[in-house]
């Protein structure tokens, strides 16, 4: 069948040959670039995660140790909760200042520096736009032995955000310490990787 083409007839098939394999050849690297991307950014909110795990776990934990050691000279019944209170009514971290530690007793509010008109009351009740009962579920987790709870909770300035805490019981105590971070960070993050890893395969 070639042979009945002309010169000019068998450099035009191979002419659209080479852009068919050019075009393929294309189109299988920008979509191995782009599974390429969403496996780094899926790893990397891995990543993040499981530090942010680790760091509030931690904090929890040395928290509880403190607040142990705070009440193993205190005799007196009624500064127990006082003396807990003032450990870490004062603790507020991250840039933001949406880090802070909280103290129950079951589903007692016994400190909670960023809201202190609800210490002393019981907020079992309190559930996210998941139905996720928080204070009872941190509370089952820490008479557990300790864990998380990953749930919705309003962000000063940024409106209902992921949050993440982690609670431990106190050693020796009925209550229970905890704290969380706020899991937008990671999303942002996410975000910004893949606007710069997508601009880089555009090109």
């Amino acid at each position: 069948m070639l042979k009945r083409l002309t010169v000019k007839g068998r450099m035009n098939i191979i002419n659209i040959s080479i852009l068919a394999l050019f075009v393929t050849m294309v189109t299988f690297s920008v979509w191995n670039s782009n599974g390429v991307k969403e496996m780094g950014i899926e790893k990397t909110g891995e990543v993040m995660l499981a530090d942010q795990k680790a760091r509030i776990q931690l904090a929890s934990h040395a928290a509880a140790l403190m607040a142990e050691a705070a009440l193993a000279g205190v005799t007196d019944e009624a500064e127990v909760k006082p003396t807990v209170r003032r450990l870490v009514d004062k603790v507020i971290y991250e840039a933001d200042r949406s880090g802070y530690y909280f103290i129950y007793e079951g589903t007692t509010a016994v400190a909670f520096p960023v809201a202190k008109d609800k210490v002393g009351k019981d907020l079992g009740g309190v559930t996210d736009k998941n139905g996720v009962k928080v204070i009872q579920a941190l509370r089952d987790k820490a008479r557990a032995g300790g864990g998380f709870v990953q749930y919705i909770w309003p962000n000063p300035g940024a409106g209902d955000q992921p949050k993440l805490s982690y609670a431990e019981m106190i050693p020796g105590s009925s209550m229970w310490i905890g704290t969380g971070v706020y899991l937008d960070n990671i999303e942002a993050y996410q975000n910004q990787m893949a606007a710069e890893i997508g601009s880089m395969v555009s090109k």
